[in-house]
C-alpha cells in the first residue's frame, strides 16, 4: 500500500485539476470573411480595389493553403447590419465595413478589434430630379431625400449637412438602400438621394443632376472602410490574425501603386458592374496610394472619432465609442515592418471635424 500511495496521490491530484487545465487549442479550420455587397451586377464586391483584389486573386486562400486552413468569404446585400448581427452571433471572424456599421457594432458590444484602414476617402453624391430647380441644399429644405440609414452613406450625409450648417431635421430622410434610392429618383417618386458613384451612372443618361458631392474636397462626407476582427479571434489567433493584417497590406500595397490605376478601375468595373467611365469618374482627383492606405493614422482614427461622437449625439448610438482602445494597430505594424513598406504611404493631413 505505500508503494501505491504516491500513484494514488498524483491520480487524484490529476482528477481534481482536470476540469480546470486548459483544454489544447483546436486547430483552426476556417476563416471566416464577411464583406457588404456593393455590386450591381453578377459579381460581389465591397466597391473598394483592395478587397476586391485579395478576393479575386485568392490571396487569403494562397496564404493559409499550406495549414490546410478554409477562407470561407461571404457577401452581405444587407452591408452592415446584417454584418453585425453576424459579428453579434459569432458567425464570422473577420470583416470589412464601412465606418458608421464599424462604429454602431462597436456601440451595440460586439466584441471586435481595428486592424487595419482598408480604403478611405469614396466618395458621396446628392442626385436630384433634373429640372427640378434644386441646386442646393436650401432648396431642398422640407423635401425627401433617400439614403440607405444607419450605413456609412448615412453618416457621409449627416457630415455634409452639418459642415454646411443643416442637419437632418431641416429635410424628410427615408430609408432605401442603393438601388432602390437610384430607382426611387429615376422614377421622381423622390426629391433626391444621397448615394454612391451610382448616382453618376443616372446623371450620364440624363435621370440626375448632382449639385454636391464630396469628390475634390476636405475629406468631409467621404466614407472609410475598415477592417475588423472578431476579438476572440483575434485573441486566440494572434498569429494568424498577423498574416491576415500581412495580406491585406499586401493587396493594400497593390492597389495604391499608380501603375496599377487602370487595372484597378478595370477590376471595379468587373466586379462592380458599373460602366468604366463612372469608375473613372469616382476615382479621379485622389491618389490611389492616399485612398488605399491601410495606415491607422492620425487622419483616419480622428474620421472614425469624430463620427462616432457625432452619432452618439444624433443618437445612432446610445454608447460613446473610444476609437483610441478600440484600435489594434500592433499586427498592421509589424506586418508593415515585415514587408519593407512602413514609410510607403504618406500621412494626411488632419480630419477637420464638420460637426464643429
Amino acid at each position: 500500500m505505500r508503494n501505491k500511495l504516491p500513484g494514488l496521490i498524483a491520480t487524484l491530484l490529476l482528477s481534481l485539476a482536470g476540469p480546470l487545465a486548459a483544454e489544447p487549442a483546436q486547430p483552426l479550420e476556417v476563416i471566416r470573411v464577411a464583406v457588404p455587397d456593393a455590386s450591381a451586377g453578377r459579381h460581389p464586391s465591397s466597391g473598394t480595389p483592395t478587397i476586391d483584389y485579395a478576393y479575386t486573386q485568392k490571396l487569403f486562400e494562397q496564404e493559409f493553403a499550406k495549414d490546410g486552413i478554409e477562407i470561407q468569404w461571404a457577401f452581405f446585400k444587407n452591408a452592415g447590419p446584417a454584418i453585425n448581427e453576424a459579428f453579434a452571433n459569432e458567425q464570422i471572424d473577420v470583416a470589412f465595413l464601412g465606418d458608421l456599421a464599424a462604429i454602431i457594432g462597436e456601440a451595440v458590444g460586439n466584441r471586435t478589434r481595428l486592424l487595419a484602414a482598408t480604403s478611405r476617402g469614396l466618395n458621396g453624391y446628392l442626385g436630384v430630379v433634373p429640372g427640378s430647380g434644386h441646386d442646393s441644399l436650401e432648396s431642398l429644405r422640407g423635401k425627401t431625400i433617400g439614403v440607405w440609414l444607419g450605413t456609412a452613406g448615412h453618416l457621409s450625409l449627416e457630415a455634409m449637412l452639418a459642415s454646411r450648417g443643416y442637419s437632418d431635421k431641416d429635410f424628410h430622410l427615408i430609408s432605401l438602400d442603393n438601388s432602390a434610392g437610384l430607382a426611387a429618383l429615376a422614377a421622381k417618386r423622390i426629391d433626391a438621394v444621397w448615394s454612391a458613384a451610382g448616382v453618376l451612372a443616372l446623371r450620364n443618361r440624363g435621370l440626375a443632376e448632382i449639385p454636391l458631392s464630396t469628390q475634390g474636397g476636405d475629406g468631409t462626407g467621404t466614407i472609410a472602410v475598415t477592417m475588423l476582427g472578431a476579438s476572440d479571434f483575434v485573441e486566440r489567433h494572434p498569429a494568424i490574425t498577423e498574416r491576415l493584417v500581412r495580406v491585406l497590406v499586401q493587396a493594400a500595397h497593390w492597389s495604391s501603386r499608380p501603375e496599377n490605376g487602370e487595372a484597378a478601375v478595370e477590376l471595379l468595373v468587373k466586379q462592380i458592374g458599373l460602366p468604366p467611365e463612372l469608375m473613372a469618374q469616382e476615382l479621379q482627383g485622389e491618389p490611389l496610394s492616399r485612398r488605399n492606405s491601410p495606415l491607422l493614422d492620425d487622419y483616419f482614427l480622428k474620421h472614425l472619432q469624430y463620427g462616432a461622437d457625432a452619432a452618439y449625439a444624433k443618437r445612432l448610438i446610445r454608447s460613446r465609442v473610444d476609437v483610441q482602445r478600440w484600435a489594434e494597430p500592433r499586427f498592421l505594424d509589424q506586418a508593415l515592418a515585415e514587408l519593407q513598406l512602413t514609410d510607403y504611404w504618406p500621412q494626411r493631413e488632419a480630419y477637420v471635424d464638420p460637426w464643429h
